[in-house]
């Protein structure tokens, strides 16, 4: 009975944290996608051609995936978080 309990415990905690962590990074992320968009947008209103004018990886892609990086850490963890509750329903 105590086994399932801490399991159960151990599992949502670990889900709050990661849901809670990934948060921060993925509003970031979206933050980084809407801005690279209205670029986008300004750069095709005035005419294009200026975008492709600086082929390579930018400091805003580094920080993308950076991110994202950030992101799939964290939803592992809640991830395990759910392995866990349900692993303390098997264990009963």
């Amino acid at each position: 009975m105590g086994l399932n309990l801490v399991l159960w415990a151990g599992g949502l905690l670990l889900m709050a944290v990661g849901f809670i962590q990934a948060r921060g990074p993925y509003a970031r992320y979206q933050a980084l996608r809407a801005t690279d968009e209205n670029f986008r947008r300004y750069d095709d209103w005035r005419g294009g051609g200026r975008i492709d004018e600086k082929p390579g990886v930018t400091g805003a892609d580094v920080m993308r995936q950076h991110l994202r990086a950030q992101v799939r850490q964290w939803l592992f963890v809640a991830g395990v978080g759910i392995a866990l509750a349900v692993l303390g329903f098997l264990v009963r």
